[in-house]
């Protein structure tokens, strides 16, 4: 391992399967890869996590929707998180006059832009949307903006920092960033959470938001 770590592969692949590496970025948040498999493409940060992939669009896309949908007079909407930009893409199916995605990792605003422009109806570059590169915790705490709706994207509690998307004092900041009858809209990964995990976070949000489906 000391003399060939230089030789290491630096994201795994399942030939078996057809997997093939189509882009590969180093940064300061890790390694971004976007890998094809029998015409799906997926990102992985790190070799490990997957940040969503085109064999999914129907889903991420209704992680848009469906908070999208509940909001009567909508005009301003935040993405806390962009990863393939399909969920974001979603809101350009609706009758929004401004899309923010917030995503702290640039590697995958350029591979999203790059390679899931199909799925994520072009939302990198749409005149409608703005995407960020900037930590959604202090983009909340510090624009000072308002939006109708608020969508926290699926993170989960285990990467390092994520968990803190899930703190009262988070939540506390997008219900300041929400106008007058505005919604948040926080999704969960179920499969990657405990029991204990879950309730720990739906009593965090119920004591930021009490009126919450």
């Amino acid at each position: 391992l000391l003399l060939n770590s230089s030789q290491l592969p630096r994201v795994g692949l399942n030939a078996q399967h057809g997997e093939t590496l189509l882009h590969l970025s180093e940064g300061s948040h890790g390694i971004v890869a976007v890998v094809e498999d029998h015409g799906s493409r997926r990102i992985k940060l790190d070799n490990y996590y997957v940040l969503g992939g085109t064999f999914s669009t129907g889903d991420e896309r209704m992680q848009a929707h469906l908070p999208l949908f509940l909001h009567p007079a909508l005009k301003t909407v935040a993405f806390l998180g962009l990863g393939t930009g399909i969920t974001a893409g979603g809101a350009l199916l609706h009758p929004v006059d401004k899309i923010t995605a917030v995503e702290i990792v640039p590697e995958v605003v350029r591979v999203a832009k790059k390679f899931f422009g199909e799925a994520n109806l072009g939302i990198v570059d749409a005149p409608r949307s703005e995407v960020l590169v900037n930590d959604a915790r202090n983009f909340l705490r510090g624009s000072g903006r308002k939006f109708d709706v608020i969508v926290g994207d699926l993170v989960v509690p285990w990467r390092q920092g994520e968990a803190a998307l899930y703190f009262v004092e988070h939540f506390q900041a997008g219900r300041n960033a929400l106008a007058p009858g505005g919604l948040y809209c926080q999704w969960l990964p179920l499969f990657q959470m405990s029991e204990e995990e879950f309730n720990i976070v739906v009593a965090s949000f119920l004591d930021v938001f009490p009126r919450a489906t």
